[in-house]
């Protein structure tokens, strides 16, 4: 029996080209989710929410940004381990404030949250009257990033206008951080952990948006 090759050589070339195509389609992708400080160091702005419904472009989130703590926070069944960044000249400023004895929980100015959030069993956020309960939390791992704008982190620690987004399990959920500060439990002046209160406002459950009526919230601590 005569076995036929279909590899020819033209299927080769074929092949490769579109191999060398999808490379270069996938460094395109890569370059623009970048852009570079002034200082030439490459970041990467926090990723928007593709699915329908919650979208978020984190407008004005276009700053260098560095790394300041990866602080975490828990409440009763829940957990995030955050990545906390801020705006990398700021930053540098500090570290020539006060003779070298100033502290990154110094830091003043905006502050972009992205992490992940672990929930160990399902989370009930909210009702919503008489058409039963509101958002649901279902148990398993979220992704979390800023939402539009980035929050500030203000004097003394205080942290104002956070809007995260939890994304997961085929679920979206919208948080405002409000009453938050942040946290050094060792006195050592690194930040070690969030506190605030997380108040689910809208989601997106099974494909359709609803409203959370979160009146009472998720607070957060070490």
């Amino acid at each position: 029996m005569e076995t036929k090759n279909y590899f020819t050589k033209s299927n080769w070339r074929a092949k490769t080209v579109q191999f060398a195509g999808l490379i270069a389609i996938s460094f395109a992708v890569l370059i623009s989710c970048q852009k570079k400080s002034d200082t030439g160091t490459v970041y990467a702005t926090p990723a928007p929410i593709g699915q329908t419904g919650i979208i978020g472009t984190c407008t004005g989130c276009n700053f260098a940004q560095t790394q300041m703590a990866q602080p975490i926070s828990r409440a009763s069944s829940l957990a995030i381990q955050w990545n906390m960044m801020g705006d990398q000249a700021v930053i540098q400023q500090l570290a020539y404030t006060y003779g070298g004895y100033a502290t990154i929980k110094n830091y003043v100015g905006p502050v972009v949250f992205n992490g992940s959030m672990t929930v160990s069993s399902a989370i009930q956020l909210g009702y919503s009257g008489y058409n039963g309960y509101g958002c649901q939390l279902p148990a398993g791992q979220y992704q979390i990033t800023n939402y539009n704008q980035p929050g500030q982190m203000t004097s003394g620690g205080f942290l104002s206008n956070m809007q995260l987004v939890a994304s997961g399990n085929g679920v979206q959920v919208l948080f405002t951080l409000t009453d938050a500060s942040i946290g050094d439990l060792q006195g050592s002046g690194q930040i070690t952990h969030i506190n605030g209160l997380l108040v689910a406002t809208t989601a997106v459950i099974n494909g359709q948006q609803v409203s959370c009526n979160d009146n009472q919230g998720l607070y957060v601590t070490y």
